[in-house]
């Protein structure tokens, strides 16, 4: 957020360098190789790449990476990605924000090159709105798909972004 410029030592792919330079969270993630080039195909990528409870990570060309980009952005516009190339080289960058805002920078340049990683940030941990026990019920198994934590910790963290009792969380996570 401050703008530092920092860089990582090489991993053993582009896949995991590319995990830590972005930003997003690193504690599990889903690696699906290249994007797919059918739509049919694409379709169920990006059904999957929305879903996951996981940061995903997949490999695009540099023809491909603005249409795969707006494709994202027409489906969640304000999804977390980052897009990193050339890793460990001269020329390293890596775009972070809303698909929204990365797709207009790498839009206005003229053309890209360079190997491209594209990484998408989890789906987001949806809290309830109100205190009713399907609502917390929801959230509790949200946190435990999302950070794979025993129930006793994902009430307790529901229970201290909601400000509702633990005990109450917790009755309702059994229903």
């Amino acid at each position: 957020s401050d703008s530092i410029a920092f860089t990582c030592v090489p991993g053993p792919s582009a896949a995991d360098t590319a995990l830590v330079l972005s930003g997003l969270p690193s504690e599990s993630f889903l690696f699906l190789g290249f994007v797919p080039r059918e739509a049919r195909q694409q379709d169920v990528f990006f059904e999957t790449v929305l879903k996951s409870s996981h940061t995903v990570i997949c490999f695009e060309s540099p023809r491909r990476i603005v249409p795969t980009l707006q494709k994202l952005r027409d489906l969640n516009p304000e999804r977390l990605v980052a897009v990193a190339r050339e890793l460990t080289k001269i020329h390293e960058e890596t775009l972070r924000g809303p698909v929204t805002d990365v797709l207009k920078t790498l839009s206005e340049r003229g053309e890209l090159k360079g190997e491209y990683v594209l990484l998408v940030a989890p789906k987001p941990i949806t809290l309830p709105h109100d205190d009713s026990a399907p609502e917390l019920a929801t959230a509790v198994e949200n946190v435990r798909k999302i950070a794979d934590l025993p129930l006793s910790t994902a009430v307790k963290i529901v229970a201290a972004v909601t400000g509702v009792p633990r005990n109450r969380v917790y009755d309702a996570s059994l229903k």
